[in-house]
């Protein structure tokens, strides 16, 4: 089970540890970084990248086949409907069923995970089992919405380590 498998470390003034292990490695902070929504710059969660060695190049870290995990802190809640729209829209595709049926209403505070592997990503948060979803081609994928050219440019910068 993915919360067994984390462990922190030395937490940082942002509430995320500089150091953990999941996915049987020892993965370090690369880089964290806000996601404001709309012209009124509402922030909606706080996200830290960690990787087995800090990088800012962001096509090696998508073509990794080392665990990657992506947590993110909601500042706010949101529901449902509104997660699976926003992945929906950020894919650019139907999302997965696995990922769809393991999506919940976020409370403000709640943290999610997603620990990238070769050929899964491992689903973690609160209310419901962690779930895991098959497929390297959705890996990337899902990856690329945090840090492919096409996410949001200031969450990308933050995740790659480039700017706070």
């Amino acid at each position: 089970m993915m919360r067994r498998e984390i462990l922190l470390a030395a937490l940082a003034e942002d509430g995320f540890p500089s150091v953990l292990e999941a996915g049987g490695q020892r993965l370090v902070r690369n880089g964290t970084a806000t996601r404001l929504y709309s012209w009124l710059r509402i922030e909606v969660y706080r996200a830290a990248l960690y990787l087995p060695a800090r990088s800012s190049d962001a096509a090696s870290i998508l073509a990794a086949r080392t665990p990657r995990l992506v947590a993110a802190r909601y500042s706010r809640a949101v529901s449902r409907d509104d997660a699976a729209r926003a992945w929906a829209g950020a894919l650019d595709a139907p999302l997965p069923a696995p990922f769809h049926d393991w999506l919940r209403p976020v409370a403000a505070g709640d943290v999610e995970r997603q620990l990238f592997l070769a050929d899964a990503v491992l689903l973690d948060g609160p209310g419901r089992p962690p779930q895991r979803v098959p497929g390297g081609a959705f890996v990337r994928s899902l990856l690329a919405t945090w840090i492919g050219p096409n996410a949001d440019a200031a969450l990308r910068r933050g995740l790659l380590g480039l700017s706070n």
